[in-house]
């Protein structure tokens, strides 16, 4: 059986702020940007009268792809996003430049730690790591290799 990975969603609340943060600060490229609504959106969904705005953004044309929901009607809740509750999920990014990267994550008024953190597997460092969040607080991974 042959598996391949599409992409990765998360819904947000203000599809505006998280592109000032995915697109803006990490980079990555919109691919679409649509209003989605209609029978196959519901059924698939499970949700009558649905209306969201889907926005597919990708590191480059053939690689991995990033989708952002934000749902107009009905509106989202939040929930709980801590990293270790069921369900949780991160994106992890693979950045060539994580210092100027928190500084302009700084610069934009977002929380960011000081220093990264010296990632270590089997005793040896692979690379600097943080995790910060987004704008609706879903966790994101940024990691340079040694």
């Amino acid at each position: 059986m042959a598996i391949k990975i599409l992409r990765t969603a998360y819904v947000v609340t203000d599809m505006e702020q998280s592109l000032k943060f995915y697109r803006d600060l990490l980079g990555l490229q919109i691919m679409r940007d649509r209003i989605r609504s209609g029978p196959s959106y519901e059924g698939f969904l499970e949700v009558p009268g649905l209306e969201i705005r889907v926005v597919l953004l990708h590191d480059k044309p053939d690689g991995a792809l990033i989708e952002l929901v934000q749902y107009l009607k009905p509106a989202s809740s939040r929930v709980s996003q801590k990293h270790w509750d069921i369900g949780a999920a991160n994106t992890c990014f693979i950045v060539d430049d994580l210092a100027g990267l928190m500084g302009r994550m700084r610069e934009a008024g977002m929380k960011c730690p000081e220093k990264p953190t010296d990632f270590l597997q089997e005793g040896k460092s692979v690379g600097h790591i943080v995790m910060v969040r987004d704008p609706d607080d879903i966790p994101v991974v940024l990691f340079q290799p040694a």
